[in-house]
């Protein structure tokens, strides 16, 4: 998948009338090697239980998959805002917060040698925690 929208035109992921919740944007084994999320908004999103027969657990979920989130606001989600299981991923220039559990929730990444980039973010306002990391992660020059 390729949201990419620009910095006066972002794409916006939400829900339908003024309550409620969503599904979640999954990224699964078979999403490919070249994804990517910039100048977008993701809000009111929840989780997947089923899909591939695999939890989906952020409002942006990825497993198995190659995914660059940049530029993009992730707020208000009723689970983590981002969910990622074996995946290689960078997070770059994002906000997240105002989610129900963590910000960023990483099981591990797609090699036990890769490390994940965490850049220029805020992480902020996250009700459990901003990040959990069960991988190698490069976290750098971010607002907590």
């Amino acid at each position: 998948m390729i949201a990419e929208g620009t910095p006066g035109e972002r794409i916006l992921f939400t829900r339908q009338g003024d309550s409620g919740f969503w599904g979640c944007i999954a990224f699964p084994t078979t999403a490919g090697t070249s994804s990517s999320i910039k100048y977008c908004k993701v809000e009111y999103g929840k989780y997947i239980t089923s899909l591939e027969s695999k939890y989906y657990y952020g409002a942006l979920s990825f497993r198995n998959s190659k995914v660059l989130l940049s530029n993009s606001e992730i707020t208000a989600n009723d689970s983590y805002g981002v969910f990622s299981n074996q995946t290689t991923f960078n997070i770059q220039n994002c906000v997240i917060a105002k989610n129900k559990e963590f910000g960023v929730y990483i099981l591990s990444a797609f090699t036990s040698s890769y490390t994940i980039v965490i850049a220029n973010n805020t992480i902020t306002g996250n009700g459990v925690s901003g990040i959990y990391s069960g991988a190698r992660c490069k976290i750098v020059n971010n607002i907590f």
